[in-house]
């Protein structure tokens, strides 16, 4: 059974250049302390493992308790490094998802002759 590779080494060297480059944007724009909205109550179930308001954001809170063991800056700089990690992984995964699309479409229009 022969499979069609659709990544190559190159596909993933420019994915992790995606991540790179959006993280690096991320990080330079971070914000350095609690904003606005739910993010004091998010950074403080994270750091408590509590629960904030429903639904509880239980993978936020798991999560968020990990990367608050980073020793950079204060806690609140932690969990946005972690905003910002996933943020930039979320790029990454959609230049993937994106670049196959675009080869399927394409292998499909040779096979049609279009």
């Amino acid at each position: 059974m022969d499979k069609k590779r659709i990544f190559y080494n190159v596909d993933y060297l420019a994915s992790a250049g995606v991540f790179l480059t959006t993280f690096a944007v991320y990080l330079r724009t971070l914000c350095p302390s609690v904003y606005v909205g739910d993010s004091g109550e998010l950074i403080a179930a994270a750091y408590t493992l509590g629960i904030p308001h429903p639904p509880g954001y239980p993978i936020y809170c798991l999560v968020g308790k990990l990367f608050s063991y980073i020793p950079v800056g204060s806690i609140a700089y932690r969990l946005n490094i972690m905003s910002a990690f996933f943020a930039s992984a979320t790029c990454a995964m959609l230049y993937l998802i994106i670049y196959s699309v675009i080869i399927d479409y394409a292998s499909r229009s040779d096979s049609l002759g279009l």
